[in-house]
């Protein structure tokens, strides 16, 4: 299984990283539940495509929503190598 973090630099301490942290509280701030269940509760943001391959998904607000930390980890359980619109679609039209 590749992990995206392992083929990416480590973004820490760069703009990369504090603009992320922006986008994020952002989101987390404007968003109130989980795009796939409707939970209020530990929310996290998730990446809808996969950004390993393309950096500069990493940072684009357009590839960032909101799931629940239990959503969060069925999907990638569920989609280890397949991230992307089509597979959360789908994940989200089986758990709603």
């Amino acid at each position: 299984m590749d992990n995206p973090f392992e083929q990416r630099r480590d973004i820490r301490g760069t703009k990369t990283y504090w603009k992320l942290r922006g986008l994020v509280r952002e989101l987390l701030e404007s968003e109130s539940e989980c795009l796939v269940c409707g939970s209020i509760k530990d929310l996290e943001v998730h990446h809808v495509i996969k950004c390993a391959n393309h950096e500069y998904l990493y940072v684009e607000r357009d590839n960032l929503v909101c799931l629940c930390h239990k959503c969060h980890s069925r999907y990638h359980q569920q989609n280890p190598d397949s991230v992307n619109v089509k597979t959360l679609v789908e994940f989200a039209k089986k758990n709603k």
